[in-house]
């Protein structure tokens, strides 16, 4: 019977032995895995904080965009104001033009009016001076 208590006494050590060998090494895995999970919490949070830097810059991005797209709008209207006034001054050449081809006209005719009075004149002056003339014999 010492024998049987003897071995069964050393079956239990063994048995203590391998539990809390079991249980070290249970131990050993929770902490990796605790390490594990903690560098897993740690990239977790590198992804949503790059997460919301790339949604942060696509805000940026979008507004950026809405800003260009309202300025160029803007100079799109200017634009158009500019060609009206364009529009304007080529009216506004065309009927100068107009004024001075016709003034020129005018001018030709005045010529023309001053020349033919200027002829009347030496007409009228060169029978002023044969009347005079007859006049005098």
């Amino acid at each position: 019977m010492a024998k049987s208590i003897e071995h069964m006494r050393n079956t239990l050590l063994s048995m203590v032995k391998d539990i809390k060998e079991n249980a070290n090494n249970i131990g050993a895995q929770t902490d990796y895995l605790s390490s594990i999970s903690e560098e897993l919490h740690a990239s977790s949070q590198n992804i949503e904080a790059a997460t919301n830097d790339v949604a942060q810059g696509t805000i940026n991005q979008a507004q950026d965009l809405s800003d260009i797209t309202n300025i160029i709008f803007e100079f799109s209207s200017q634009l158009e104001g500019i060609v009206e006034l364009i529009k304007d001054v080529y009216s506004n050449t065309i009927d100068v033009k107009n004024m001075a081809d016709s003034s020129n006209t005018d001018m030709e005719y005045a010529i023309q009016s001053i020349e033919s009075v200027n002829s009347s004149f030496s007409n009228l002056t060169s029978k002023i001076q044969e009347v005079g003339k007859m006049f005098l014999r």
